[in-house]
């Protein structure tokens, strides 16, 4: 008689009282083990997630310990047989969930027949095997890799890049694409990306990103294509790029960061696979982390460095920004002016009308500077009634430009101050400029302050230029 092994391989046959002879023939060889039904009754043996394949006697009235063996083998099909051709086993298996019922005898050949036919459900198995081969100790560590990105105390754009990094090196991706969805304008919008390819390709564009990634989004199922096999030529310099395989997950978190990672062309042979896929999902987790602390983060400091009432930066962060800017203009001789900016007579106001018509009136004014300036420009309300502008890389005679724009513009303008009262206004303007009047933040404060009130006492709505 055969002597009986503990299970190991892939395919597990257990048997009531005597091993059973399947004869010669198949290729079994290393690949199958034989377990007594009494040893797993009284000694349970530890699990084997690598068997794919077992074999279970199967009796009309003593079936319960087929649960138990399941768990042995968590990821295994079951095939059950009996000794005896009856039609009640067939039914009986059906309803115990097993794959397929067979009648002993049967030969090695038939065993390796099942195993190797039965390819539906093994595929499955396989998949589930490389998922099961995730370890621990390697996620703990991604874990812990991610999180580190977050005490990197950067920017934005830093971390996004770092975050990028590590999954381009996880996934031996080429590029990796980080969107997330704008619930106010009903879109994905990528906030980062190795190579923004979909930029600098409108056609691949419109083509891919916008209709297949929100696609995605919405349903909310992951996409692994291995086939793309699409080349396009790029605007400008750039090499034209080949799309050959992509990995896109949607993700969701309870802070509302949702969003979806794309990665672009695996760089070894085969594509991308499902172990790549359950990466992502692992690895979203922790980046929602990330995102929502940054966007706390970026909550926390504006609500430190923004006026309460017109929402314009304060004087806080005036001297932040100034003082980086004059740094910036002294490293690349770079020009830079200021605009102090005083409202005429707007006491008048607030003792005509009351102070919420005059914060609504400041709050207009500020509106109307945004319109007047550039994105790269910073309206600050420095204080009361006076504001202050900083126009990087604009020499003076641009300041004069945009200054002259703005004092006709409040002219003009008829303020509703909250309740459609058409007040008019005025406005008086000193403009200093980095390095003629100054080479300081401090200072060019207080030439252009100087400058708008000599424009004040010689007859408002006026514009000065500091001595």
């Amino acid at each position: 008689m055969r002597s009986v092994s503990k299970p190991a391989g892939e395919i597990c046959f257990v048997y009531e009282q005597e091993v059973p002879d399947l004869g010669a023939g198949g290729d079994l060889q290393g690949r199958m083990s034989f377990v007594s039904l009494d040893r797993l009754r009284k000694n349970l043996l530890k699990e084997d997630p690598y068997c794919k394949l077992v074999f279970f006697p199967l009796k009309r009235d003593k079936n319960v310990f087929y649960k138990e063996i399941r768990t042995i083998f968590p990821l295994a099909e079951f095939v059950s047989y009996s000794t005896e051709p009856h039609p009640d086993y067939n039914a009986i298996s059906r309803e115990l969930n097993f794959s397929l019922h067979v009648f002993l005898p049967i030969t090695a050949s038939l065993v390796e027949y099942i195993y190797n036919h039965n390819s539906s459900l093994l595929r499955e198995i396989e998949k589930k095997l490389a998922l099961q081969q995730i370890d621990d100790t390697k996620i703990i560590t991604l874990f812990q890799e991610v999180l580190d990105i977050l005490n990197l105390n950067q920017d934005k754009d830093t971390i996004f890049k770092e975050f990028a990094l590590l999954m381009c090196r996880i996934l031996d991706a080429e590029n990796f694409l980080i969107y997330i969805y704008n619930e106010e304008r009903k879109l994905l919008e990528l906030i980062y990306a190795i190579r923004n390819i979909f930029e600098e390709n409108k056609l691949l564009d419109f083509k891919f990103n916008n209709v297949i990634l929100e696609d995605i989004f919405q349903k909310g199922d992951p996409m692994l294509d291995n086939t793309f096999d699409y080349e396009i030529e790029s605007y400008g310099n750039q090499p034209a790029c080949m799309i050959r395989s992509v990995l896109a997950y949607p993700f969701k978190s309870l802070n509302h960061s949702n969003g979806l990672f794309l990665a672009v062309n695996k760089k070894s042979p085969g594509g991308f696979t499902e172990f790549d896929r359950q990466y992502m999902q692992i690895l979203s987790h922790p980046f929602n982390l990330i995102y929502d602390s940054l966007v706390y983060h970026e909550r926390v400091q504006r609500l430190t460095i923004t006026d309460d009432l017109t929402s314009l930066y304060n004087f806080r962060y005036l001297r932040q920004f100034l003082g980086f800017e004059i740094q910036r203009s002294l490293r690349y001789e770079k020009n830079l002016s200021i605009l102090f900016i005083d409202i005429d007579n707007f006491k008048n106001v607030n003792d005509t009308y009351g102070h919420l018509v005059g914060s609504a009136t400041l709050c207009e004014v500020g509106q109307i500077f945004g319109k007047q300036v550039r994105d790269s420009d910073v309206i600050v309300r420095y204080g009361g009634d006076e504001f202050v502008i900083i126009l990087p890389e604009t020499p003076l005679e641009g300041a004069q430009v945009i200054a002259e724009r703005l004092r006709q513009r409040v002219e003009h303008f008829l303020f509703s101050g909250g309740r459609d009262l058409k007040l008019r206004l005025t406005v008086s303007i000193g403009i200093a400029s980095f390095p003629e009047h100054s080479m300081t933040a401090e200072g060019l404060l207080q030439k252009a302050d100087a400058a708008m009130y000599a424009a004040k006492e010689e007859s408002k709505n006026k514009i000065m230029i500091a001595g």
